[in-house]
Formats: structure tokens, sequence, C-alpha cells
């Protein structure tokens, strides 16, 4: 059985690496993304997805609302994957009927299996509220300042060439960068990269 998931987040490079990530599964794929709550609920009802992937503090409607709406007139299970790690959101979130709840720093290690678990109708809490997210300036991370740029295009699907250009080097130079985080960090593949990169906060375009 294939897992359909409505992915809504307001960053539109976090939207394209969470379903590239969640479509490198071969028990899921992603039927919608929404960039507010209003487009997250109109594509529930088009799409009927099984589990819903939502960001916090999108616009259009207040985000309990959408919740509970999803919960109550639907059978979308919702998964609410956001940087705010208080635990009243957490709590307000599960008030509302969301049946999970994960910051987005436990992204590469926890939303997949959340994704499952949500889906068979278990809840998911995370439980490093108060240790997750603290770093996400991506202090500790064994790159160099370069490096992590280029890791951050790439992850965001930007080819050698565009990557190059916009850090005006030679698509040579980039894929010599890409190996070498790739000998550092372990990481061969694309889902991987774009892993990394949220974990650590680096999944924005660089300026």
């Amino acid at each position: 059985m294939t897992i359909r998931v409505l992915v809504a987040d307001d960053h539109g490079v976090l939207r394209a690496g969470l379903r590239a990530l969640i479509t490198a599964q071969p028990d899921m794929s992603v039927v919608a993304d929404a960039a507010s709550a209003t487009d997250a609920w109109e594509a529930v009802q088009a799409h009927q997805p099984d589990v819903a992937v939502l960001d916090l503090g999108l616009s259009g409607m207040r985000t309990d609302e959408l919740i509970g709406r999803i919960s109550s007139e639907t059978d979308c299970r919702v998964l609410v994957l956001t940087m705010h790690a208080q635990p009243e959101y957490q709590q307000s979130s599960l008030a509302a009927g969301a049946l999970g709840f994960l910051v987005k720093s436990a992204a590469d290690v926890d939303l997949i299996a959340a994704i499952r678990s949500v889906h068979g109708g278990a809840s998911v809490i995370d439980a490093g509220l108060d240790s997750r997210g603290r770093d996400q300036a991506g202090h500790g991370v064994p790159l160099s300042q370069r490096e992590r740029e280029v890791l951050s295009l790439l992850a965001a699907g930007f080819s050698y060439e565009e990557t190059a250009r916009r850090l005006s080097v030679t698509p040579k130079t980039i894929e010599t960068y890409r190996t070498r985080i790739g000998r550092k960090l372990g990481i061969q593949n694309r889902a991987g990269l774009i892993a990394y990169a949220l974990r650590m906060g680096l999944l924005a375009v660089p300026t």
C-alpha cells in the first residue's frame, strides 16, 4: 500500500526538499503540496491524502482550525512538522486533533517513521523538544562555509551547472565539492543530502 501524503509549508525550498525525501520512499507518494492553510484544506478535499504533514502558522486560517477540520471532517491524519520546539505548541496541536508532532530538526531521523506510524493510527510525539533544534545555524557541522553553500543549493534541487553559476565557479568545482561533502558525511544520494540539510537548518538558498 502506498501512503498518500500532503506537504504544507510556506517555505518553497523546504516543501521541495520534503517532497523529494518522502517520494524517495518505496511506500510513499506526495499527492499535493500547499503554501497556505487555505490551499492545504482544498488539497485535502481534492486529493484525499492519508497523512497531512503541516507546518504551524500557515496563512489563510489558524493552524488549529485547519488541524481540526482535517481531523474531524476527513479520514486524513495530521502530522505537525514545525520549527517551534516549545511544549505549548505540541499541546495545542494535539488538542486540535493532530496525531503526531515533530520539530524540523528531527526530520532526517524521524519524519519517515513518523509518517508510517501516524498512517497506522499511532501517536507520535517528539521526545527531544528541549534539546532538538538548538543549533539551527549549523554549529558543529564538519563542513566549510563553501561546502555548506554547495550542499544547500544541491539539496534544494539545483544542478551542478546552476550551483556553479550562483557561486561563480565551474561545474567541475561543484562536482569536486559534492564528492568531498559525500565523503565527509558518508552520504552518497540526494535524499540523504536533503535529510542532512533539513536537520542542520541548511535547506535554504544562499543569498
